[in-house]
C-alpha cells in the first residue's frame, strides 16, 4: 500500500477512479488497492443523497442513466470504514 506524510501523520492513498469521467450514467470503478469496497453513495453538489449502492463486484458496469445531468460527488466506502470522495460529471 502506498503512503504519504500529511502534517507528520502517515495516511493511506487509496487508488480509485471512475471511468469514464465525465460519463453518460454508465461507468466502471477502477480500483487498484487491496482494500475491500463495501458501497458507494452519490450526492448532488448541494449534499443531497441521490443513490446508495452496495458493491459486490468492482468490475461491473454501474448504470445511473436515469439520473439528471450535473456534477455529483461519489463517496466510496470501504469495509474498514475508510472513505474516498471523487467528483463525477454526468452528461446524458
Amino acid at each position: 500500500m502506498m503512503s504519504a506524510w500529511d502534517r507528520g501523520r502517515k495516511t493511506s492513498i487509496i487508488k480509485i477512479s471512475i471511468i469514464p469521467n465525465p460519463n453518460n450514467g454508465l461507468f466502471v470503478i477502477a480500483h487498484a488497492d487491496n482494500k475491500l469496497l463495501n458501497s458507494i453513495t452519490m450526492h448532488r453538489i448541494d449534499g443531497m443523497l441521490v443513490q446508495k449502492l452496495k458493491i459486490t463486484d468492482i468490475n461491473k458496469e454501474i448504470n445511473l442513466r436515469d439520473t439528471n445531468n450535473g456534477v455529483y460527488y461519489i463517496q466510496f466506502i470501504y469495509d474498514d470504514g475508510s472513505k474516498r470522495l471523487i467528483k463525477m460529471v454526468l452528461t446524458n
